[in-house]
């Protein structure tokens, strides 16, 4: 039993580090500049747009990683999507290799280890659901605090200028 438990934690814990890059890699974008070909396919409007949606994915991955230490088939098929979906969001706000690698190794462990996702939903719980409240809460508040930081050094960058 304890063999089994190992590669489980493993998908936890890169499910939940996924996440976090995800958020932080939005919080402090790359230093460089965004390559001529990403412009030419993703428009303007798509990259501003995958900025919000890597965020939202960063927050989802890290509340989902509870459902994948409990082996639920629902998350892992959520989390697979929305790795998938984030190598294509790093990849369109001007290439966060990091961000897109980091996705895409935990698309290859979940297909890896799909056999193990056999638990269904069971019934929804109030202490879970307030659990749940409380660390999307906890990362939000990180979230705008790590957020509002960034810009004030931008905003104090440009009226240095």
């Amino acid at each position: 039993m304890r063999s089994d438990r190992i590669p489980i934690a493993v998908i936890t814990v890169v499910t939940l580090g996924s996440g976090l890059v995800n958020i932080y890699s939005v919080i402090h974008p790359p230093s460089h500049h965004v390559p001529m070909l990403v412009r030419e396919v993703f428009p303007f409007e798509f990259a501003h747009l995958s900025r919000i949606l890597t965020v939202l994915i960063g927050f989802a991955l890290v509340i989902s990683a509870i459902n994948i230490d409990k082996r639920k088939r629902r998350a892992y098929q959520l989390v697979l999507g929305l790795s998938l979906a984030s190598i294509v969001f790093h990849l369109a706000r001007g290439p966060h290799l990091g961000g897109a690698a980091t996705s895409l190794v935990l698309v290859a462990i979940l297909l890896l280890a799909r056999s193990r996702f056999t638990v269904r939903s069971g019934i929804p719980d109030v202490w879970g659901g307030l659990t749940r409240i409380l660390l999307m809460a906890g990362l939000a508040v990180a979230y705008g605090a790590g957020d509002s930081g960034f810009l004030i050094r931008w905003i104090s960058a440009l009226s240095s200028t």
